[in-house]
Formats: C-alpha cells, sequence, structure tokens
C-alpha cells in the first residue's frame, strides 16, 4: 500500500485506492503521489549458491531498468551506458551499486527523493545461510 500511496506514477489513479480512509483525511495526505518510488520483493531470491542468487539478482535489476526506459533520455552518455550494460547484462555492469545508481537516475528525472520499498528483505540472507554461502553473501 505504500508504494501506491507515495508513487508518482498513476498518483491520481492511486489516490483513488485511500478514498474514504482514515488517511485521507490527514496532513499526510499532501504526501500521496509525490516520489518516484522503487518497489523489490527478495521472496525469489532463495538459491543453493551464491552464483545462482546473484544471477537472479542481476534478473530483478534488469527488469527494474526495463520498466522504467521513459527516464532514459534525461541520463548523461556514461549513464546511458551504465544503464545499457545492466539492460543486456553485460559482465562489466556494475551490479554492486545498481540499485543506487538507479534510484540516482530517477532522482536526476523526476528531481525528488525517491523512495525504495524492499519486501522479504532477509529472504537472500536466510538462503545464503540454510545453503552455506552466507560468508560470501554478506
Amino acid at each position: 500500500m505504500l508504494q501506491y500511496f507515495f508513487d508518482i506514477q498513476n498518483q491520481e489513479e492511486n489516490a483513488k485506492l485511500f478514498q474514504g480512509l482514515e488517511i485521507e483525511h490527514s496532513p499526510y495526505m499532501v504526501e500521496q503521489g509525490k516520489y518516484p518510488v522503487v518497489f523489490l520483493s527478495f521472496k525469489d531470491l532463495k538459491n543453493k549458491s551464491w552464483k545462482d542468487c546473484l544471477l537472479k539478482w542481476k534478473y530483478q535489476m534488469k527488469e527494474l531498468y526495463n520498466k522504467h526506459l521513459d527516464i532514459y533520455d534525461c541520463l548523461n552518455r556514461i549513464d546511458q551506458k551504465d544503464f545499457d550494460r545492466i539492460l543486456s547484462m553485460e559482465e562489466t555492469a556494475n551490479y554492486e551499486d545498481s540499485l543506487k545508481a538507479f534510484t540516482k537516475y530517477l532522482y536526476y528525472h523526476y528531481k525528488r527523493k525517491v523512495v525504495i520499498l524492499i519486501d522479504e528483505y532477509d529472504t537472500p540472507i536466510v538462503s545464503a545461510y540454510e545453503h552455506g554461502y552466507y560468508e560470501e553473501a554478506i
């Protein structure tokens, strides 16, 4: 629900979700639809090896970047190249900083702070512990 509350995309449509609710009459309603939102679920990042977990993370980042192609044109050439590397899943892509970079791109585009929501954030950590690659994952 937080995603729909804060998300700048579809803000008018999302506002309808809060009609008739207590929050509609609260001072917080001025924040509705004001921020770009990144929502990630780590529920599928449970793998038997660090290599497989990392591959799933790469696919998740690719999907996130692909979902927001509309911000591409506001990026400088260097950032566009980094964006392209994630989309094409190149070995030289910087996945370690891919989420940080993506929020920077959203900030450039919308000129607003970015809200990051992560669901099931502990799933990859638990999986790493269960499958013996905890030290590598952390």
